[in-house]
């Protein structure tokens, strides 16, 4: 058998092979002779029919799986020796060879993860566009943490707000005929989930229960199954009950009793300084993702669409819309890619260059230093006992306990972004948010 690899370009590669006839029929003869052992022939006992009648039954499923087999060893052979570093699943084309000593001539074609030299990743000045910092953050903050001790209680007479919950009763008509009724003898309006028409948002503000109300609206079959296509409906009905959403006073007892903190000033501090983390963290998001961008811009390369899908899966598994041992589907593949495909070739790309980046400056990780980067990133504002959690929780993450040689790329990846960082001039530039931004 011989075969050839060719690098058609950075990310493809095609291998052609030929199966020579008496390396089909010799195996042809082994794979039937050890099947004969264990298959069931109707007229003989088990294990005891003749290889001959064995290679008439079932010769042409025998000789395909012969043949696959053949095409996986030769293409692992291949691989190897051009070390080509293949991902997806290859192209095979298996052709009746024109010479009669030839049983088959097979191709393959095969996606190759790119390998380009990255260049211009060093030295870069960048402007960095951020939000300004909100000066209402710790109130907001403050606000998001009460509502997690709010409840709704119910009120007789007082106004519906946006913050609030009702029960109504409606039913929706076209003339005399009734179209659309609550599907439910309380349907609950949420604001926080406007899957009614506009119209009953900005009409119910206000409302009381035992109010009536009556207006026109625009309804879609998203909105009520009893509808097929968008009909102007007039809506009337009644508020049974409004719930109004109370939340708590923050004060020093407040915060005793649940345990938060020792003091309110010692509430007020902890919350400022995640307020301050979070900004942290969105100002090296944003300078992380402008920096790659643009080392990613500075270095043209192919990228196959195997690594492309490979990626948008990598990016649904983590937004949790897949399982980790799930594969994009055939079915659902021309959805994903039309839908992720943009953030699929982005990731891929980000991917490629700092594999290069790593790979050409010989960049790794010792147990040790992710020992120390790992203990890096800890809260020490929290106490003994919450660092000793969260130190845990690292470890395990990133491989530390059992599986390092399998996490220390993905280690590398996160500790070569903070280094490329640090070799470049990244200036944050505060948006004016009263100033429309004008294209570029």
């Amino acid at each position: 058998m011989e075969f050839n690899a060719n690098r058609v370009d950075e990310a493809n590669a095609v291998i052609t092979a030929t199966v020579a006839k008496e390396m089909i029929e010799a195996n042809l003869d082994k794979v039937a002779k050890q099947a004969s052992k264990t298959m069931n022939i109707q007229g003989f006992r088990k294990g005891k029919a003749p290889v001959h009648m064995i290679k008439q039954m079932h010769g042409d499923k025998i000789k395909q799986d012969i043949i696959y087999d053949i095409i996986n060893h030769t293409l692992n052979h291949a691989v190897n020796d051009h070390k080509l570093k293949v991902v997806g699943h290859p192209e095979v084309e298996i052709k009746d060879a024109e010479d009669d000593t030839l049983e088959y001539n097979i191709e393959a074609k095969l996606s190759i993860r790119p390998e380009p030299k990255i260049e211009s990743y060093t030295g870069l000045t960048l402007d960095v566009e951020v939000m300004p910092k909100d000066e209402k953050a710790l109130d907001l903050a403050k606000e998001k943490f009460l509502r997690n001790f709010a409840n709704f209680e119910k009120s007789e007479s007082e106004e519906l707000t946006e913050a609030d919950v009702a029960n109504i009763n409606f039913t929706a008509s076209e003339g005399d005929k009734v179209v659309i009724a609550s599907s439910k003898a309380n349907e609950i309006l949420r604001f926080n989930n406007r899957n009614l028409p506009e119209e009953f948002y900005t009409n119910l503000v206000g409302a009381k229960s035992g109010d009536s109300f009556k207006f026109t609206a625009v309804a879609t079959p998203a909105q009520f199954n009893a509808i097929t296509e968008e009909q102007t409906l007039e809506f009337s009905g009644v508020v049974n009950s409004v719930f109004k959403l109370r939340v708590p006073e923050l004060n020093e007892q407040f915060i005793i009793d649940n345990k938060v903190a020792d003091s309110l000033e010692a509430f007020e501090k902890l919350l400022a300084n995640k307020v301050e983390t979070e900004r942290d963290n969105y100002l090296r998001s944003r300078k992380e993702e402008i920096l790659l961008e643009n080392i990613v811009n500075n270095n043209k390369f192919e990228i196959p669409q195997a690594l492309i899908d490979e990626s948008i899966r990598g990016y649904l598994v983590e937004a949790g819309y897949m399982k980790p041992d799930q594969d994009l589907t055939r079915e659902f593949l021309p959805q994903a890619r039309e839908m992720f495909g943009q953030i699929g070739e982005k990731r891929a790309r980000i991917g490629v260059v700092l594999d290069q980046i790593i790979a050409q400056e010989s960049f790794s990780t010792s147990k040790e230093v992710a020992e120390e980067w790992v203990a890096f990133l800890v809260n020490k504002d929290g106490s003994e006992k919450e660092q000793a959690e969260e130190l845990a929780y690292y470890r395990k993450y990133y491989g530390l306990e059992s599986e390092f040689e399998h996490s220390v790329f993905y280690i590398n990846k996160i500790r070569m972004v903070q280094n490329l960082i640090e070799r470049n001039t990244l200036k944050v530039v505060e948006l004016d948010p009263n100033k429309e931004k004008t294209a570029k």
